[in-house]
């Protein structure tokens, strides 16, 4: 199983961010499946901290649909507090780059 993601830089900061999936899918299903997250993502508000100095920081929830079906997912994305988390993803869902392995 190899992974694909999808990045783009902060905005505020310029560095790198992003989300990793770690399925099988091909090329045209990870760009099926990304554009789907894109446009559906609602974040829950829940979150897994990941540093006690930075009680914010830490993995967002959220849901996206994959249509035509209606199979809700679940995805999390590293940021600094929910607001830096819905900024992520509306800067991926308008300038993330897609990246996949090469199969070989």
């Amino acid at each position: 199983m190899e992974p694909w993601s999808l990045v783009a830089e902060h905005p505020n900061t310029g560095e790198p961010f992003g989300i990793v999936m770690q399925d099988d899918s091909t090329l045209a299903e990870a760009e099926y499946i990304a554009r789907q997250l894109l446009s559906t993502f609602n974040l829950t508000g829940l979150y897994v901290p990941a540093s006690a100095k930075h009680e914010r920081h830490g993995h967002y929830l959220f849901t996206f649909i994959i249509h035509p079906e209606k199979i809700s997912r679940l995805g999390s994305i590293w940021a600094e507090s929910l607001h830096d988390a819905g900024l992520r993803l509306t800067v991926l869902s308008t300038e993330a780059t897609l990246f996949m392995p090469a199969s070989g």
